[in-house]
């Protein structure tokens, strides 16, 4: 049976019709998607991903790790934040993301896209069910544009980390 055609009189479907071809500016125009539970929306080569919230022990250790580089971030001028959207230049193939916590050189200040430069640290809170994109993916196109990423799949351990890479500078 061959594909369905569509035609200008067809149904626009953005999912359907804009896949591979998303970029932030089609971001702020179709989503959320109407009548979708809420999700996490990200992009990689033009292909939108679209998953679920973590659970809440993901959600509860990014704000931790969030709170306990708030005062530090302020004392740079910057700022920490839970998930933004983050904007990947054109040397990553992922065109933006949504990361568990970041902290910017200077606040948001109201933005919804902030580019890449802007961020000092990225951080992923792993899960069994993320932990393809967030530990096998992330990490490579991180590099790519220079952003430290920081992985916690345990809090005591992120603690940890945290605090040596805010002491390496």
């Amino acid at each position: 049976m061959a594909a369905p055609a569509f035609g200008p009189e067809g149904p626009f479907d953005p999912l359907v019709d804009l896949d591979g071809l998303w970029t932030p500016e089609l971001a702020d125009r179709y989503l959320p998607i109407p009548g979708m539970p809420p999700a996490k929306y990200e992009c990689l080569d033009g292909k939108l991903i679209v998953s679920p919230y973590e659970g809440s022990a993901n959600v509860y250790a990014a704000d931790e790790l969030r709170l306990r580089m708030r005062e530090p971030a302020r004392q740079l001028g910057g700022a920490a934040y839970t998930t933004l959207n983050v904007e990947m230049p054109s040397l990553s193939s992922l065109r933006w993301v949504q990361p568990g916590f970041s902290v910017l050189r200077r606040p948001a200040a109201g933005r919804v896209w902030i580019p890449a430069e802007q961020v000092l640290l990225i951080g992923e809170c792993v899960s069994r069910s993320s932990r393809r994109t967030d530990h096998i993916d992330k990490p490579a196109e991180y590099g790519k544009v220079g952003t430290v990423l920081h992985e916690s799949q345990h809090l005591l351990r992120a603690r940890t980390r945290l605090r040596r890479t805010a002491e390496a500078g």
